[in-house]
């Protein structure tokens, strides 16, 4: 499910034109397997969890919602409310904003929306004129 919606963001992009589709571009990011503990694995895990957040966040409340049955559904509910227990809205929109800001895949996790949020949280940087220019 998480290739899937990864690979809907990238296909709405390309129609805008907002990617590049050049060779080695858009390439498919994971998440490292429990075992894999060097620290160019741990980097590589942390790094692309930043990345896929958003389409983490959303196949798991499509699973709490949708799952094909009880265990499932229960076991999405549990690792969204894990992520919130470590995450406040605050990390989280840190996180997503930052997630948009990536130019992984040609930017596939670009929001707009998310990105004037994260502007919004530095005052001192984006005065009321630069978000409005931003915007």
């Amino acid at each position: 499910m998480l290739r899937e919606d990864q690979a809907q963001k990238l296909e709405e992009l390309l129609m805008l034109g907002e990617v590049d589709t050049r060779s080695r571009q858009n390439q498919e990011l994971g998440l490292q397997r429990p075992g894999d503990t060097r620290w160019g694995y741990n980097f590589k895990t942390v790094y692309n969890f930043i990345v896929l957040f958003s389409s983490i966040i959303h196949v798991l409340e499509v699973l709490a919602s949708e799952g094909a049955n009880y265990l499932e559904r229960s076991m999405a509910k549990s690792l969204l409310s894990e992520l919130n227990s470590h995450f406040d809205a605050l990390n989280s929109d840190l996180l997503l904003g930052m997630a948009s800001l990536s130019p992984d895949n040609s930017f596939t996790n670009y929001d707009k929306e998310r990105i004037m949020k994260l502007a919004k949280l530095y005052p001192h940087e984006y005065s009321i004129s630069k978000l409005e220019d931003l915007n």
